[in-house]
C-alpha cells in the first residue's frame, strides 16, 4: 500500500516553483532548508492532525521557510531559516514569545496549544 504524503509536507516541496513569491533578488529556499521544515512537520504530523491544524499558510521569505497558522486570537509561526536554527514563534492576545527548542515534544506542545487544548507552558 503506498502512502501519501501528508498536505502540508506536500506544499513546502512546491515552494522553489511558485511564482509571484520571490522578489527579483530574493533567494530561494535551499533543497537544505525545505528538507528540514519537511523533517520537523512529518516528526509532529500526528499532532498535526489531532490538534486539526492543517490549515497553514506557507511561503518563503528571503531563503527561509514560514509555516503559519492563524486562529482568532492565536497564531504559531515555525520559521526554518537558511542559516542558524528552526525556532517557533507564538503570539496570543498580543503577547508573544519565542522558542529556540524545536524539539518533537515543543512543537506538539505548541500545536495542542495553539488548538485550545491545552494552556501554553513558559519556554
Amino acid at each position: 500500500m503506498a502512502t501519501q504524503t501528508h498536505p502540508l509536507i506536500a506544499r513546502l516541496t512546491e515552494l522553489p516553483n511558485v511564482g509571484g513569491f520571490y522578489e527579483d533578488s530574493e533567494p530561494v529556499p535551499s533543497c537544505q532548508v525545505i528538507r528540514t521544515a519537511e523533517q520537523i512537520l512529518y516528526g509532529s504530523v500526528d499532532a498535526i492532525d489531532r490538534y486539526r491544524c492543517n490549515e497553514a499558510d506557507i511561503h518563503p521569505f528571503d531563503g527561509s521557510v514560514l509555516i503559519v497558522w492563524n486562529r482568532d486570537d492565536r497564531m504559531l509561526k515555525l520559521v526554518v531559516p537558511p542559516t542558524g536554527k528552526p525556532f517557533l514563534y507564538h503570539r496570543e492576545k498580543g503577547r508573544s514569545q519565542l522558542t529556540r527548542d524545536v524539539s518533537k515534544a515543543s512543537f506538539d506542545r505548541l500545536l495542542a496549544w495553539f488548538s485550545g487544548r491545552v494552556a501554553k507552558q513558559a519556554s
